[in-house]
């Protein structure tokens, strides 16, 4: 994580995720939020209680894209997660200086 980031600075996050969604129509969003280094430092000491009041939001879109899930012709739909998602999967951060 980047300790600053200048103002014409990027920050580039990929975040892949597993979704195990049943077919449907689905909207999504994007939030990004931070916390004080002081906070972020001590985050193992924290459960969620803890740190959630704590991050600060900075940006927000709640309708970002969409996306539809098809069924498959003849194969039987597993179950749905209500439209929560399983989270597996991986992420990285770049900062993008411009200096």
């Amino acid at each position: 994580m980047p300790k600053w980031v200048n103002q014409d600075d990027y920050i580039r996050f990929c975040r892949k995720i597993t979704l195990s969604l049943a077919p449907g129509e689905y909207v999504f969003g994007f939030v990004l939020k931070t916390l004080h280094p002081d906070d972020y430092v001590r985050l193992p000491e924290f459960d969620t209680n803890d740190y959630y009041p704590k991050k600060i939001q900075l940006w927000c879109c709640d309708q970002m894209g969409f996306f539809r899930i098809m069924p498959c012709p003849g194969k039987g739909v597993k179950k749905s997660h209500g439209g929560i998602c399983d989270l597996p999967g991986d992420c990285h951060i770049q900062l993008v200086s411009n200096t």
